[in-house]
């Protein structure tokens, strides 16, 4: 099953400044913005997941705001449990939890995954960087990765994501 593309924005660097997707028209924080560049990761796969499955635009700047806000980073990132417990406030059911990489395929019938993998999926990788797994074909997995590096990369080879895959996800679904 592959979730419909077009209806996951890809990525921030494929998301223009001035998108619906990602900045507010109130927002005048530079401040607020260059945190996004540095640790927004988990802030734009979420609205992405929430765009998806309720069609509501949410903004990568008034998410990440709200997770600020409510203290949902630590040093090493997004905390796993307080970015589902804001991304349940808009509709979608989200829960983190560790998953074991054979139950993954089988649940994206019916669910979206915010994965912590390593950053540009090395095959030795451990986590530090969030995407979101949305569908799969053949020995392929189709990720939004936020980062520059996914603006050209939508589809992952099943084994090399898992070589990268650190075991924690936030299950979405609705």
């Amino acid at each position: 099953m592959i979730t419909e593309v077009s209806r996951v924005p890809q990525s921030r660097h494929a998301i223009p400044p001035k998108s619906r997707f990602y900045r507010s028209a109130n927002c005048r924080s530079e401040e607020l913005l260059a945190d996004v560049e540095k640790r927004g990761c988990g802030s734009c796969c979420a609205v992405a997941a929430i765009h998806a499955l309720t069609g509501k635009t949410v903004t990568v700047d008034s998410f990440h705001e709200t997770m600020r806000v409510r203290e949902g980073f630590s040093e090493r990132g997004a905390i796993h449990h307080r970015l589902a417990e804001i991304i349940s406030e808009f509709g979608p059911r989200a829960h983190a939890a560790p998953f074991s990489s054979g139950a993954i395929r089988s649940a994206l019938s019916d669910a979206m995954f915010i994965c912590s993998v390593g950053y540009k999926f090395p095959v030795e990788g451990c986590g530090g960087h969030l995407v979101l797994l949305h569908g799969w074909r053949g020995n392929h997995f189709a990720v939004m990765d936020p980062s520059g590096w996914g603006a050209d990369h939508r589809m992952i080879q099943i084994k090399r994501f898992f070589a990268s895959y650190a075991g924690r996800v936030i299950k979405v679904q609705m």
